[in-house]
């Protein structure tokens, strides 16, 4: 077997959705180690958070692509899919609204480039890994997210609507 057919070989056991999820995890996981170094010179605890979410990324991405059937089986992508879906809103809830959630400020946190970039591949690997789930899974999976974020969004609507933070 040749060099050239070993690596067609590796490149076709896994699905597009797969790699490209397993790509994102792993890319986001790397901004959020960058923005964990920068989070421990202002707060410990928010630099802790960044560097275990950063890691736990960085380690799904890569089981992902090795090819663990552990990794893309439902149960486990689902709680991948919900624990990245939960990052992106904590991010969203932080920079959108005014409630001072960061330490040291009195507003929103500041969108920077790494965090935004690492929202966009997270986004990216929830959508991927869903297309990588089999398709009487995926309805239900997608459907079930898509209700879970809107949930998520109505109430957090009527605490800031009701708390009077919205003005």
């Amino acid at each position: 077997m040749t060099a050239s057919s070993q690596l067609s070989a590796v490149r076709t056991s896994l699905s597009r959705s797969v790699i490209v999820a397993a790509t994102a995890f792993v890319l986001a996981g790397a901004l959020r180690l960058s923005a964990a170094a920068e989070q421990l010179g202002v707060s410990v605890g928010f630099g802790v958070l960044f560097f275990v979410a950063a890691v736990a990324q960085i380690a799904f991405g890569v089981l992902l692509s090795i090819g663990g059937r552990r990794a893309t089986a439902t149960p486990v992508a689902v709680a991948a899919m919900v624990i990245t879906l939960v990052f992106i809103g904590l991010w969203l809830v932080a920079t959108l609204s005014m409630v001072p959630l960061y330490p040291i400020m009195n507003g929103p946190y500041p969108i920077d480039v790494l965090d935004l970039g690492s929202a966009i591949l997270e986004a990216t690997s929830v959508v991927a890994l869903c297309r990588s789930l089999p398709q009487p899974a995926r309805r239900r999976v997608a459907w079930s997210l898509v209700g879970l974020v809107s949930v998520a969004w109505l109430v957090w609507s009527v605490i800031v609507v009701g708390s009077g933070l919205s003005n």
